[in-house]
């Protein structure tokens, strides 16, 4: 069984179970896994035009599979799947469309997919949960519809005001009785500073708070899937990936894949001006400025 790590070290490895609804360690730092399953040659061959759920769930089975029962885990992976993830080509190019979900936003993929994770677990614990998101706009969407209508879990949804499109506010605040938007007067950068205040907060601590930012191993392990898929449909061995990036949370599923043994040659990360991922990536030094309103965010 793959156990998970924090960052900070200061924290026992955990089940993914644990790592899923603790979301932070209890030392501050993230879960990480101790080693990464891996394809072998010849179960990445056997991908080749393979279905979509399909691919999820082979994906899922590596990571999962000892913990989740194979009936069950496929269920999963199939009714989360239940979107197409085109791969068109365009020219040279080959464009893997990942606006098809019912948000329109890439983050549908590992919401969809989180969503039936959790509510596995609880269902079987007989417990509930409150999710607690930071949004600075897609990922409060793909949340609030992800989890729309789970009996076992509260959705808490922290977005900046006017920072988000019209679309987007409807789509986190018209959703169901069990999301809860809140417009946080500020930026981005301020609701994830509350977001994680509060899992540090002892005080918190008998709410049971879990989350699905990209702090959460359970967002960036199913964001994994269309990565693979992208492989199954064009069967090579040399595709590089241009990534529209953020905080890095869409690329880090790349470099997942790449490392469960993928052949990936590269990984161009597309970014805006609010560029301080790649900045730490360059020098190291992480130095984070005021966000800067541009066309992309």
């Amino acid at each position: 069984m793959i156990r998970y790590y924090s960052t900070n070290r200061q924290a026992p490895e955990v089940t993914f179970q644990k790592a899923l609804f603790q979301g932070l360690a209890p030392d501050g730092g993230l879960y990480f896994p101790t080693k990464f399953p891996t394809f072998s040659a010849v179960e990445l061959a056997a991908l080749h035009g393979v279905s979509l759920p399909e691919v999820g769930y082979r994906v899922l089975q590596k990571w999962f599979g000892e913990e989740i029962e194979a009936e069950p885990l496929r269920h999963i992976a199939t009714a989360a799947q239940h979107f197409p993830i085109p791969l068109r080509q365009v020219g040279s190019y080959q464009i893997l469309e990942l606006f098809h979900g019912p948000t329109q936003a890439f983050k549908d993929v590992a919401a969809q997919n989180l969503s039936r994770l959790m509510s596995h677990f609880l269902q079987q614990q007989q417990q509930r949960v409150t999710l607690l998101v930071a949004t600075s706009g897609d990922t409060g969407g793909a949340i609030a519809h992800g989890f729309s209508g789970i009996d076992n879990i509260n959705v808490v949804i922290l977005y900046p005001k006017g920072r988000v499109s019209q679309l987007q506010e409807e789509q986190l605040t018209r959703v169901a009785d069990n999301v809860f938007p809140l417009e946080v007067d500020g930026v981005f950068d301020d609701c994830q500073a509350m977001v994680k205040q509060a899992f540090n907060d002892p005080d918190l601590a008998g709410l049971a708070l879990t989350s699905a930012n990209s702090i959460s191993i359970g967002r960036l392990i199913p964001q994994i899937i269309y990565y693979a898929y992208a492989y199954a449909c064009l069967g090579r061995d040399d595709i590089e990936f241009v990534v529209p990036s953020g905080n890095f949370g869409n690329l880090t599923g790349g470099l997942f894949a790449r490392a469960m043994g993928f052949p990936f040659s590269q990984f161009i990360a597309a970014c805006n001006r609010n560029d301080a991922a790649v900045r730490y990536a360059a020098t190291g030094q992480y130095a984070p400025q005021p966000t800067v309103a541009t066309l992309s965010n």
